[in-house]
């Protein structure tokens, strides 16, 4: 482990999550059976985002059934907590106890963006015996180890009540807080929105590099040294007893008046100078590599829909044509589907260019 000094900046936290990604990754590979295969192969260097927020505040609020697709239904922190509290009186041997209040609360983002050559896999190997999918869920089950051994990493420190939101801890949570039914039907996504808290955190103004911004396509896209990255995305959440949100270097204040520059951005319909997506600029690069043409009914819906109203993302059409026995799931068994994403963040043009027709 790294004697740096864990600061709760994002420089700081970015910098531990590269040292966790040394330790976890070799590890993952070795167990997935990828011996030969090197770790910058399938991955590149994490990308984090930081929020800090009150406790009892309840920041997608406002944002929800947006364009951007912002504000899926969430847990509540107390839900959280309540969970927490109660597997740790169930299981003493947890390492990190939750703490006994709290006021506010850090909510972390970490993006294990995927490899350049894993994205051009995902554009040109789509159906021709791809290892997208196979090599994209390793990069999934890095992210959970790695935003794992940050958590330890950041707890040890001595930043106290650490929660790394894995896959593993998500899918408890909500069965243990909502019902196992509730996790079942709607899936951890429809309980804790990971691209929407990245969002919240990550986003930033054109002068500050953009951030982690929603696509057209509703993925998650950073943008670091003048290249577009996306990938897996873990949370963890610092819950603290102090009076006000940490406001360290590089922390986003989650409050009213970045609430409303966010729901500018996440409109989408109109051109915005802090936008990263080019969509509105005539960009198509999603819509034209989609497969199912879930792009295109959606970027119709879009059209049509007035400022400021929502156009529904037609989920159904995109998850049949990749699921089920008569989706590509079904037929390829090993064929999935990142082609919208992958064409966004391998295109030449970038913010302040012009986009293609």
């Amino acid at each position: 482990m790294s004697d740096e000094k864990i600061m709760l900046t994002t420089a700081s936290v970015e910098r531990q999550s590269i040292e966790s990604l040394k330790d976890v990754g070799p590890l993952e590979l070795e167990k997935a059976g990828l011996r030969d295969v090197a770790l910058s192969d399938l991955v590149a260097e994490p990308i984090v985002a930081l929020g800090s927020l009150r406790y009892d505040v309840d920041p997608l609020s406002d944002l929800r059934r947006k364009q951007g697709g912002v504000g899926n239904s969430h847990l509540t922190f107390d839900q959280i907590l309540e969970w927490w509290r109660y597997r740790t009186r169930y299981e003493p041997r947890l390492v990190v106890p939750p703490p006994s209040r709290a006021r506010t609360v850090l909510v972390g983002t970490v993006m294990l963006p995927h490899s350049r050559s894993m994205l051009e896999g995902a554009l040109t190997d789509f159906l021709t015996g791809t290892e997208w999918n196979y090599r994209s869920g390793i990069a999934e089950q890095i992210a959970d180890s790695l935003v794992a051994d940050l958590a330890l990493r950041l707890f040890e420190a001595g930043h106290g009540a650490v929660l790394p939101l894995t896959d593993g801890n998500l899918n408890a949570l909500i069965e243990g807080a909502l019902g196992r039914v509730a996790r079942s039907e709607n899936g951890a996504g429809g309980f804790w929105s990971r691209k929407s808290w990245a969002f919240l955190a990550g986003a930033r103004a054109a002068d500050e590099g953009f951030g982690m911004q929603f696509g057209r396509h509703r993925a998650i896209i950073a943008q670091r040294d003048g290249e577009l990255w996306s990938g897996p995305l873990r949370n963890f959440v610092i819950f603290d007893d102090g009076a006000q949100p940490a406001a360290e270097d590089g922390v986003a204040s989650i409050d009213g008046e970045r609430i409303e520059w966010l729901r500018e951005l996440a409109e989408g319909k109109t051109s915005h100078p802090d936008r990263l997506c080019l969509w509105a600029e005539g960009c198509r690069d999603c819509i034209d590599a989609c497969p199912s043409g879930a792009m295109t009914i959606s970027h119709r819906a879009m059209l049509k829909a007035g400022k400021g109203k929502p156009a529904a993302f037609p989920q159904t059409t995109c998850c049949t044509y990749r699921g089920g026995d008569q989706g590509v799931f079904g037929i390829y068994k090993r064929c999935a589907c990142g082609r919208c994403y992958a064409a966004c963040v391998m295109r030449s043009t970038r913010p302040g260019q012009s986009g293609q027709d």
